[in-house]
């Protein structure tokens, strides 16, 4: 079966006399539905031939299905490394910044003692998140550009640097890490500052 990746080549058409081949290959585009136009396609073989063996008689969508399926399941495959990949980096997000608002309990007690309020606190702790989010996705994307050309053999229809599959990735990972730095820093924002200060 030709993949589709294949480039396209230069057909022509012989007469079954001058080049004889023991099966042939009939393609019927119908109005109706496709599943009754095959049973009267074999009505009429039959009709013609009734020696006639007709095999794989199929629909164009079943075709493709098949002629597609190693393609769908590396897809099926990656995307969910993918969603893994994704999911062990908000964990690894929300642990650090987690563990970055823990280390800092006391001093952000000591700045709402002193007037701070809680959108400034919450602020603070987004705004270094923010930081360390953006060094992250300029050394991904760096890294990013320069691997995509080794899995250009892998992708169909689409540059290995296309601009927009790497700002769609880019802005799920700053949402997803968002999300994973909102928490800890909310929390940090409610902190009781005598609380706080007392905290070891």
């Amino acid at each position: 079966m030709q993949s589709f990746r294949d480039d396209l080549r230069p057909c022509y058409y012989l007469p079954l006399a001058q080049s004889y081949v023991p099966e042939m290959t009939l393609i019927a585009r119908t109005p109706g539905g496709p599943d009754l136009a095959l049973a009267e396609i074999r009505r009429e073989l039959h009709a013609l031939d009734k020696d006639l063996p007709v095999t794989e008689a199929e629909t164009m969508h079943a075709h493709l299905n098949r002629a597609l399926s190693q393609e769908r399941l590396t897809a099926s495959l990656l995307s969910g490394l993918g969603l893994l990949a994704l999911a062990l980096t908000v964990i690894g997000i929300y642990g650090v910044v987690s563990l970055s608002v823990a280390q800092r309990t006391r001093e952000i007690g000591i700045r709402m003692a002193l007037g701070a309020q809680a959108p400034q606190v919450l602020a603070m702790i987004l705004r270094h998140a923010a930081i360390l989010l953006g060094a992250g996705l300029a050394i991904g994307g760096a890294a990013a550009a320069i691997v995509t050309r080794y899995a250009a053999s892998l992708l169909y229809g689409v540059s290995p640097t296309d601009p927009w599959t790497f700002a769609g990735m880019a802005s799920a990972l700053a949402a997803a890490a968002t999300i994973a730095c909102y928490v800890p820093a909310r929390r940090a924002a409610r902190v009781d500052p005598m609380v706080a200060l007392r905290y070891e």
